[in-house]
């Protein structure tokens, strides 16, 4: 119920951009959008809150609706940078402009917890390529496996 109560947050919030309402109407339609929510599609209500989100600035205000409070912005030097703590106490630099993508890849790795089933790595290396952000190369390394990351893209 509170992932609805964000949805309908951020719905609210693109209400008041009128591009945002004509782009959503245009590409979704409320109707498409309240069937996805209720009918509970996944996939599709996943889509739908990505158009929402692209059109309502990332800012920690924003985030931390959809996020329910779960990381803990702190101060950061760089207006291009949020730094963000996850609920198991690491800290991470997001880009203010991606935070969408940012804090979402660190929610569903230290949230959700998407490797909880993944095989012990203790003294094991760990290669992760494409390595975006870090949180995949910490969340191994604080399971103390030896960890090779490379991120392509600076």
């Amino acid at each position: 119920m509170t992932r609805l109560g964000a949805v309908a947050g951020l719905l609210a919030k693109a209400a008041t951009r009128t591009g945002a309402v004509v782009s959503v109407l245009r590409e979704r339609g409320w109707r498409d959008a309240l069937t996805a929510f209720v009918s509970a599609d996944p996939k599709a209500a996943r889509a739908i809150v990505r158009d929402v989100q692209s059109r309502v600035p990332p800012t920690p205000d924003n985030l931390r609706s959809w996020y329910g409070g779960c990381v803990q912005f702190l101060p950061s030097d760089d207006d291009r940078l949020y730094k963000v703590r996850v609920p198991t106490g690491e800290e991470f630099l997001i880009r203010s402009a991606r935070g969408w993508q940012d804090l979402g890849t660190l929610y569903e790795v230290f949230v959700d917890e998407i490797y909880a089933d993944h095989p012990p790595v203790d003294g094991m290396t760990v290669l992760d390529i494409g390595a975006n952000i870090g949180d995949t190369a910490v969340y191994f390394a604080k399971r103390r496996a030896r960890v090779i990351a490379y991120e392509p893209d600076p």
